[in-house]
């Protein structure tokens, strides 16, 4: 999209029947701007004094044949009027409509919210707004606010109908501030990519670009027509869809030149950081473990567990038979390890039981143990334990240490380029759009 002074016509939009007013585009953020100026309905009648006096020169009488294109809307109007028809001054845009909801206003201000309906003159003047802004400018290209808005609007404006006014201007300002710091980053990048370009690589890079139109065509059987039509419902065309890869293609490559040289991860260092967080990478899990536990003096069943466990039995089978310790369970306990190696766990409260069970391996029993005048067997039936090796670890630890290292030099490096790059003040734009969108998308929810 170009500016309004590019255009061949300019839309006025005149919705409902309220006071509007009239904003002058014109520069960059730096730019001095005209005051706006509070206009009614009657300015523009077709012929009106008005009317006349808002361009430089008569205003030319509607035909038929001139197809002004006057449209009902809401209560009013569309009126499409010639550029020719505002002399010199074309970068203006004038919008009329009904008093103007000031809730989000207010939301943005940290006012109170206003009662419904709560509209006067004044208050129809104040919140009179522009239909489009030239709000600053990323190395010379222009952010106008109809273009910056266009990829987010139907969020905006659904947003805008779900939510409280202070809740859309939250919403509103962190998805405007993630979008303008991806726009200036793009820029600059692109900037810098093109600002570094030998004449080879300028060649190098038109063969790159018609290599993508090639690929487009290919992927639709070879007909451009085709892959025309299929990115026009997509809302973009051909040579839209060729610049966005063309654009995307020099951001990764600038940013992975720039940065690729300056991040290192050494052996040591990874054997560092898996020696810092080794109970990570070696704690939690659980235990499946089976207990007999018989009176002391019971020598007949003491003899057949003995047996049974000489004999290689399976520990559950002889629990099932003579435990007095959760018998239908076959003196089952699932513990769970909490984060602590197995051979450091609290598995037992009693410390002559605990003890004789962290010494375990899988499949082992312990000797006969006395407790509270019980005789005990312990069996370690399984040990389920996230334990990883170094060797195993080692990518993972480098591929961490390797990203942060390159998000650090990527911020560095792009820090620098905010320095040189020629940007307006990054919180005056955001907070000129943000007044934009709310004036746009809660006016449009509340018509």
């Amino acid at each position: 999209m170009t500016g309004f002074g590019n255009q061949s016509r300019l839309a006025l939009a005149l919705i409902g029947a309220g006071a509007l007013s009239v904003a002058l585009v014109s520069g960059c953020s730096t730019s001095s701007k005209p005051e706006a100026q509070a206009v009614s309905p009657s300015d523009f009648t077709v012929g009106s004094d008005a009317a006349v006096a808002r361009g430089q020169g008569a205003a030319k009488p509607v035909s038929q044949n001139e197809d002004p294109e006057l449209v009902d809307f809401s209560g009013g109007m569309i009126a499409t009027i010639a550029e020719d028809d505002l002399g010199e001054s074309a970068d203006v845009t004038v919008l009329t409509g009904p008093p103007v909801d000031l809730s989000a206003r207010r939301a943005i201000e940290g006012e109170g919210p206003v009662a419904a309906g709560e509209f006067d003159e004044a208050a129809m003047i104040e919140s009179s707004y522009v239909v489009d802004a030239l709000v600053g400018q990323i190395n010379g290209r222009p952010v106008i606010a109809s273009e910056f808005f266009e990829p987010m609007a139907a969020r905006l404006q659904r947003k805008a109908q779900e939510a409280s006014a202070r809740e859309w201007v939250l919403f509103a300002r962190e998805r405007i501030r993630a979008e303008l710091r991806a726009q200036l980053i793009d820029q600059l990048l692109l900037a810098e990519f093109e600002a570094s370009l030998t004449q080879e690589q300028k060649v190098g890079l038109l063969a790159f670009v018609r290599n993508l139109r090639e690929d487009l065509i290919s992927g639709n059987f070879g007909s451009q027509a085709r892959a025309e039509r299929i990115l026009e419902e997509q809302g973009t065309s051909f040579e839209e869809k060729v610049k966005e890869d063309r654009d995307q293609m020099i951001i990764d490559q600038t940013l992975r030149t720039a940065v690729r040289d300056k991040v290192w991860v050494t052996w040591r260092e990874v054997q560092q950081e898996y020696e810092r967080r080794f109970d990570e990478f070696n704690s939690g899990g659980k235990a499946r473990i089976r207990v007999i536990w018989i009176p002391m003096d019971d020598d007949e069943r003491k003899g057949l567990i003995a047996r049974s466990i000489a004999d290689g039995d399976p520990f559950e089978d002889a629990a099932l038979k003579w435990s007095d310790l959760r018998r239908e369970q076959g003196g089952l306990f699932e513990i769970e390890l909490s984060g602590d190696p197995y051979k450091e766990a609290t598995l037992f409260p009693n410390d002559v039981l605990n003890d004789a069970a962290q010494q375990l391996e899988v499949g082992q029993t312990s000797d006969i143990l006395t407790f509270n005048n019980k005789l005990v067997w312990i069996h370690l039936e399984e040990l389920q334990q996230s334990s990883i090796s170094l060797q195993d670890a080692q990518l993972q630890i480098y591929g961490e240490l390797r990203g942060r290292r390159w998000s650090m030099e990527q911020q560095k490096y792009l820090a620098q380029l905010l320095e040189r790059g020629s940007v307006s003040d990054l919180q005056e734009m955001e907070n000129q759009l943000l007044q934009y969108a709310a004036d746009r998308f809660i006016t449009q929810a509340g018509g």
